[in-house]
C-alpha cells in the first residue's frame, strides 16, 4: 500500500477505490450466490464423481457468464454519470478508466465461482496461494500505469490484465478436470432456491461495507476517501482472520450437521468464535498503537492527516471485529437454511448505517463513518446472538467483553502520551498485548492446555 499511495497520491487512490466499490455493489446480482449453493450441496460428491461435479459446476458458470456481461454493460453505460456524480469531473482519462473497469465485473464473477468449486472440493492450499496472488499481483500493474504513463486508465487496464491472467489460468485448468456440460435446470433451480436470499444478503452487506465511500466521496472528496480507505483496508485484516475458520466450517460443518452431529457442529462454532475474538482483539490493540507512526514512516508527506486518527482506527476496527464474528456466528443460519433472517438483520443495519453516515460525516468527518460502521456491524452480531443460540451461555460473552476492555488503557495512554516514534509505538503495543493475554487467561477465556490442542488440530 505505501508504494501505491506514493505512486498515485491520495486523490487518485480514492478514485480507484470508488471504481472498485462500484463493481462490488453489483457483484451479488451477477453471481446470484450460485457458488454458495454449489458449496452447500456439491461438497458431498467424491473425487471420482466427475460427471455430477461437472454438471453442477457448469450449471453455475454458464449463467454467471451471462449475468456478468449484463453487469459489465451497466457500468460501461453509466460511466459518465458515475464520474460526474462521484468525482465531480468527466476527464477523458477517468472516464476511460471507469469504462475499462466494467470488464472487471466479468472476470471477478468467474473468479469467485471457480474458487467456490475449489473450496467445495477442499483444495484449501491451492485456493490460498491463488487468492493471495490474485489479490496482490494486479497492484503491480496499477502502480506501473501511474509510474510510466501517469494515467488512471493505464493503471486500471494493467490491473485488469493481471487479474484476467489468473482467471484464465484457473478457468482452463478446471476445464481439463470438468468437461463442459449443458445447464441442468433442476440443479440450477435447487442452487438458486438456496442462494437467492444470500444474493440479497450480500447486496445489503455491500451497502453496509461500501456506502460510507459514497458519502465520503461526495461530501469530502476523493482524497479524504483515499485516507479513509487506508485505515479501513488495514483494519479489514481483522475480518480476514476469520477466513481459516470459515473455510473449515463451509467444508465440514454441512456434512456434520446433516449427519445429525449438531452438538459437535455448535461446539466447533463456539471454539472458533472464542479464538477469533482473542486473536482479533490482540491485533486491534497493536494496530491502534502502531498504525499512525507506521504511516508517517512509510508515506512521509503522503501520509493522510486525519483528525482523531486513533479513534477512527479503534471504532472502525471494533466494527470489523464484529463483522468477522458475525460471519462465524452466522454459520448456524446457513446450516439451518434460514438465510432469510440474514436479509432482515442486514436491512435493519443498513437503515441505521445510512442514517448515521448522513448525519455524522458532516459533523465528525471520517470518524463519523467509522462510528456508523461500528454500530451497524454490532447490531447484526447482537441480533444473531439473540435469535440463534450456539449454547455458549452468558458467561462466555461476559468473559469476551471483559477481556476486550483490556484494550481501553491502550487508547487512553496513546491519547495522553502519544508515541514520539515507531519504536515507542511498538513498545506500547507489546505492553498492552501482554496485558490482554493476561486478562484472557485470568478470565479463563482460554487455557494453555486448550490452546495447545487448538493449535495442534
Amino acid at each position: 500500500m505505501p508504494i501505491i499511495i506514493k505512486a498515485m497520491g491520495l486523490a487518485s487512490y480514492g478514485i480507484f477505490i470508488q471504481l472498485t466499490t462500484n463493481l462490488s455493489m453489483i457483484h451479488p446480482f451477477c453471481t446470484l450466490a450460485l457458488g454458495e449453493g454449489f458449496r452447500r450441496y456439491s461438497s458431498k460428491y467424491e473425487k471420482d464423481q466427475i460427471e455430477e461435479l461437472s454438471e453442477d459446476y457448469w450449471s453455475v458458470i454458464i449463467p454467471s457468464i451471462f449475468t456478468s456481461f449484463i453487469g459489465a454493460m451497466l457500468i460501461f453505460l453509466l460511466a459518465p454519470f458515475i464520474c460526474e456524480t462521484l468525482f465531480q469531473e468527466v476527464s477523458s482519462d477517468v472516464l476511460l478508466a471507469c469504462r475499462i473497469s466494467s470488464l472487471m465485473v466479468i472476470e471477478r464473477v468467474l473468479w469467485e465461482q471457480m474458487n467456490n468449486y475449489l473450496m467445495a472440493r477442499k483444495q484449501f492450499k491451492q485456493n490460498t496461494y491463488l487468492t493471495l496472488a490474485y489479490k496482490f499481483v494486479p497492484y503491480l500493474g496499477l502502480v506501473a500505469g501511474f509510474i510510466f504513463w501517469h494515467s488512471m486508465a493505464w493503471g486500471i487496464g494493467l490491473f485488469l490484465l493481471f487479474e484476467s491472467i489468473f482467471v484464465l489460468a484457473l478457468f482452463f485448468k478446471l476445464l481439463k478436470e470438468l468437461p463442459i456440460q449443458s445447464i441442468n435446470w433442476d440443479t440450477l433451480k435447487k442452487f438458486f432456491s438456496y442462494s437467492w436470499t444470500l444474493t440479497i444478503n450480500q447486496f445489503e452487506g455491500g451497502i453496509l461495507a461500501k456506502v460510507d465511500r459514497y458519502f465520503i466521496s461526495i461530501l469530502m472528496g476523493p482524497a479524504a476517501l483515499g485516507g479513509y480507505n487506508i485505515v479501513y483496508s488495514v483494519v479489514s485484516f481483522l475480518d480476514d482472520l476469520s477466513i481459516p475458520f470459515r473455510r473449515y466450517y463451509s467444508s465440514y460443518l454441512p456434512k456434520m450437521w446433516d449427519n445429525g452431529k449438531e452438538q459437535k457442529a455448535l461446539y466447533q462454532i463456539r471454539t472458533g468464535l472464542r479464538y477469533y475474538f482473542i486473536i482479533s482483539w490482540i491485533m486491534l490493540i497493536a494496530i491502534v498503537l502502531v498504525l499512525p507512526q507506521l504511516l508517517e514512516l512509510l508515506l512521509s508527506d503522503r501520509a493522510p492527516h486525519i483528525e482523531n486518527f486513533n479513534w477512527l482506527v479503534l471504532v472502525t476496527g471494533c466494527g470489523i471485529v464484529a463483522e468477522g464474528a458475525r460471519r462465524l456466528y452466522g454459520q448456524i443460519i446457513s446450516l439451518r437454511n434460514l438465510n432469510h433472517y440474514r436479509i432482515m438483520f442486514n436491512l435493519i443495519a443498513v437503515v441505521v448505517n445510512l442514517i448515521l453516515n448522513y448525519f455524522l460525516i458532516p459533523i465528525w468527518g471520517l470518524v463519523g463513518a467509522g462510528f456508523a460502521t461500528f454500530v451497524s456491524y454490532w447490531i447484526i452480531l447482537v441480533l444473531n446472538a439473540r435469535m440463534f443460540s450456539i449454547e455458549a451461555g452468558s458467561k462466555f460473552y461476559i468473559q469476551i467483553f471483559l477481556a476486550a476492555s483490556a484494550g481501553i488503557p491502550a487508547l487512553l495512554v496513546t491519547q495522553s502520551y502519544p508515541a514520539p516514534n515507531i519504536y515507542y509505538a511498538v513498545g506500547y503495543s507489546i505492553l498492552f498485548v501482554m496485558l490482554f493475554l493476561l486478562a484472557a487467561f485470568s478470565l479463563r477465556l482460554t487455557t494453555m492446555k486448550e490452546l495447545k490442542q487448538f493449535l495442534g488440530r
